[in-house]
């Protein structure tokens, strides 16, 4: 299948619809949509941890199949910044709720439009977020609530709370399968098997609404490259980087167990987040200006968090 031609028929036949509903998604609190390396559709790399490797070396998997809504331009504070978790998540087009299984962070949730290309059904993947509020098999309208955005269930994980949204072609056959029938690694397999066709869903969108709402490119990436992390036990480092890679995603996030060798892995842009106890420090680097109201010494991530965001704004 040609997807270049398809995706301007499928615009054609759902793109203003698709629009206005990605524009009523947390228009109280974000004002545009960051896409980070990695978050863009067909990107080959990660965004969370260490964002220099790419999907494959990271965890075996291919290119993006979609978007990642993980960071925005905040209405009330005018920042670029991440923590969306508990944001409520409409559907963006009327259609029948197919399914809900497990991902590795939270549910998945399917939604099959009343669009139609051949033997194929267009339908829309929701994941990572807390299905509530409808059942399998209701017919729902656009800007129907179907949960929230979710923390990662597994307790150790770096990756910021984020809504991944997929766009692909089904074929029609599937349709018809039960809930229980269906799950993620039917899912994966579906894809290899040339029966699931992902689409870019920002080349969906009318040309207005795509300029207006997502900044992508070297202009949607952190002027901090790096975050590395320097701690007495494994444990601080570890809650740290949690901390710090689920505030600022798309920065490479990364912890050594010694200052010296932390240092040794920042570049001009990087960041040294030393660990003693309760307290922490911060060292730009040579590249980074520091902001004469930034806090350079606190307690608590809370503090840290908005001392490196400062820094993060001071530089943009």
């Amino acid at each position: 299948m040609n997807r270049f031609g398809i995706e301007a028929t499928i615009r054609e036949q759902i793109g203003n619809e698709l629009s206005c509903g990605i524009q009523a998604f947390g228009k109280d609190r974000v004002r545009r949509w960051f896409l980070r390396r990695g978050m863009e559709f067909g990107s080959p790399w990660i965004w969370w941890g260490d964002v220099s490797k790419s999907r494959q070396e990271s965890y075996g998997g291919g290119r993006h199949e979609g978007v990642d809504f993980a960071v925005g331009e905040m209405i009330e504070t005018g920042r670029v910044e991440a923590g969306l978790e508990g944001l409520r998540v409409p559907v963006f087009t009327a259609g029948r709720v197919l399914w809900c299984f497990a991902d590795l962070v939270g549910d998945t949730v399917i939604v099959a439009t009343d669009r139609r290309l051949e033997d194929f059904r267009l339908v829309i993947q929701y994941s990572h977020i807390d299905f509530e509020n409808v059942a399998l098999g209701d017919r729902i309208e656009a800007g129907t609530e179907i949960g929230k955005i979710e923390l990662s269930i597994d307790p150790k994980s770096i990756t910021a709370p984020h809504l991944h949204l997929s766009i692909a072609l089904l074929r029609e056959e599937l349709i018809s399968l039960a809930p229980g029938e269906v799950d993620f690694t039917k899912w994966l397999h579906w894809e290899s098997g040339g029966r699931l066709v992902y689409l870019d869903p920002l080349q969906l969108l009318t040309p207005e609404i795509r300029g207006r709402l997502f900044v992508t490119g070297d202009a949607a990436n952190s002027p901090i490259s790096s975050l590395v992390v320097a701690g007495p036990t494994r444990e601080d480092r570890l809650r740290l980087r949690q901390a710090l890679a689920r505030n600022f995603p798309g920065v490479r996030t990364v912890s050594r167990s010694t200052e010296s060798d932390a240092v040794a892995m920042m570049d001009r842009r990087g960041l040294l987040v030393a660990v003693d106890g309760e307290l922490w420090r911060i060292d730009p680097g040579p590249d980074l200006e520091v902001p004469p109201d930034t806090r350079l010494s606190d307690t608590g991530y809370s503090d840290l968090i908005e001392s490196i965001r400062i820094l993060e704004t001071g530089n943009s």
